[in-house]
């Protein structure tokens, strides 16, 4: 079950991670560099997290509804619901005097999962254009 999971997926959500770190840093207004090295390795630890637990929950899908428009859409789903959830509960502890940093912070956690699963789906979608072509030409 376990070597299914998609560990290029994990690792990009980790950079992921440091980079809605760094935008929230920014907001913030974190320039000690101690300070922001720690927040943004916790920031893609978060990422790592988000996307191990999408990675089993997308696991878990049945195989009838595994097709990739379906995958992708419920795997984006799962992400931006997990991501949202999580920025929620930390920004409710850290960000109390900035609402408008608080909802800057979900829109681009919504933006960069909702963007890198569409990144990820076209990539898809251009392998297979790539494995049809080669098929054609060799079989």
């Amino acid at each position: 079950m376990f070597n299914k999971i998609e560990l290029k997926s994990i690792i990009s959500s980790f950079w992921v991670g440091v980079i809605i770190g760094g935008i929230f840093n920014l907001i913030n207004g974190k320039s000690q560099s101690f300070d922001l090295l720690i927040s943004l390795m916790t920031s893609g630890g978060i990422g790592v997290l988000i996307a191990f637990s999408t990675e089993l929950i997308t696991l878990v899908i049945p195989i009838s509804i595994a097709r990739p428009k379906s995958y992708f859409l419920i795997s984006s789903m799962i992400g931006i619901t997990i991501t949202l959830i999580v920025i929620s509960f930390i920004n409710g502890f850290m960000m109390k005097e900035n609402p408008l940093g608080h909802m800057t912070i979900i829109l681009i956690g919504i933006l960069l999962v909702g963007g890198i699963n569409l990144i990820d789906y076209i990539r898809y979608k251009k392998t297979n254009e790539r494995l049809k072509v080669y098929q054609n030409e060799h079989f």
